[in-house]
């Protein structure tokens, strides 16, 4: 729930791009593939919000067709929720009501086929924020998570991806660590001193994790290393080793 994909040590940091999480999960050929548009119908769930919806899944009412008509009195239909069990979206903190920005993720969306995004072709490909409608070319899908727009990284708020007919990619650390095909020898989780190198000066950890260049760290934890004003924070995702998830509940941002 608040950290993705983990670097080995001596080891870049592995990729959060959905083409590297597919890529290092070793899906079946046929089924590695980014997920067409129509395909995330399944997240989209009734409530009041992104965190209640994604908190109670088992008693939320889905509403595949966006329409907030599919929903009980006093809710909205929630695009991109943790529900159906397909996808695992990271809430964006800047976001009220927690949640992947709708707009950010519509803009991956693009035309063309599944294959040629997976490669990093976007050469002529459109974007099509609306669906498949968008499209106009013969045999054309519209994809989502591609990298094509430059203005927004798919791995900024999407996590493991499942196979269409394949169980959830599990999001525990070990099965990240499997799924990466690590050395042997570096197969395996982080000793707690290993976090250290998490530890940077800043306002809080929003500020820090968006500002990881300029930050100073503080490896000891003690905000007297730090400049005046600025406390040491924990667990930021400075240092390029850990990737961890906001929690929209804590103040500043950060796992809690």
């Amino acid at each position: 729930s608040f950290v993705g994909f983990l670097k080995a040590p001596g080891e870049e940091a592995l990729d959060t791009s959905a083409n590297d999480v597919l890529d290092s999960a070793a899906l079946p050929e046929e089924q590695d593939s980014l997920p067409e548009v129509t395909m995330l119908a399944d997240t989209y769930y009734c409530g009041v919000d992104w965190d209640t919806v994604s908190s109670n899944c088992d008693t939320a009412t889905p509403c595949p067709s966006g329409d907030a008509n599919e929903c009980p009195d006093g809710e909205q239909c929630i695009a991109f929720t943790n529900c159906g069990g397909m996808f695992n979206f990271m809430s964006n903190p800047n976001v009220e009501g927690g949640g992947p920005d709708v707009e950010s993720v519509k803009k991956t969306f693009y035309c063309g086929t599944s294959w040629q995004f997976l490669e990093n072709i976007c050469d002529g490909a459109t974007p099509c924020p609306n669906g498949p409608n968008d499209c106009t070319g013969e045999e054309e899908g519209c994809f989502a998570f591609t990298g094509c727009n430059d203005e927004v990284d798919p791995g900024s708020f999407v996590g493991f991806l499942k196979a269409p007919g394949e169980e959830a990619l599990d999001t525990s650390a070990n099965d990240v660590l499997d799924s990466a095909a690590l050395p042997e020898e570096q197969d395996s989780l982080p000793e707690v001193t290993m976090l250290a190198d998490t530890y940077y000066c800043g306002v809080d950890w929003d500020t820090v994790s968006s500002n990881c260049d300029t930050a100073t760290p503080c490896p000891s934890g003690d905000a007297n290393e730090c400049p005046d004003g600025e406390q040491c924070i924990a667990f930021t995702n400075c240092g390029g080793m850990f990737n961890f998830m906001s929690n929209p509940n804590v103040e500043g941002g950060g796992p809690d």
